[in-house]
């Protein structure tokens, strides 16, 4: 069976971000502290689509985003914009 939380930093730790956003080790000990080990983690790229009116989207605004996933994939604690992260019970 597999579940799927959502939980934000803040929440996790009684409503007060103890570290930084994009601490990758941070979000791996607070899974580990709800019995979660963390298996994958990836990082977004900025959410372009949802930035810009749709009267700027076209292949200038695709090949800028597909350069957004890529760097956020290379550098994801300097560019990427969210992490999700994949985790299994411990």
């Amino acid at each position: 069976m597999s579940h799927k939380v959502c939980v934000t930093h803040a929440e996790a730790n009684g409503g007060a971000a103890r570290r930084a956003p994009g601490d990758t080790e941070g979000l791996a000990a607070l899974l580990d502290g709800t019995g979660l080990r963390l298996t994958r983690m990836t990082a977004t790229p900025v959410p372009l689509y949802h930035v810009l009116p749709p009267r700027l989207h076209g292949r200038a605004l695709a090949a800028l985003h597909g350069a957004s996933a890529a760097a956020a994939r290379v550098l994801p604690r300097l560019l990427g914009y969210q992490f999700v992260a994949l985790a299994r019970q411990a």
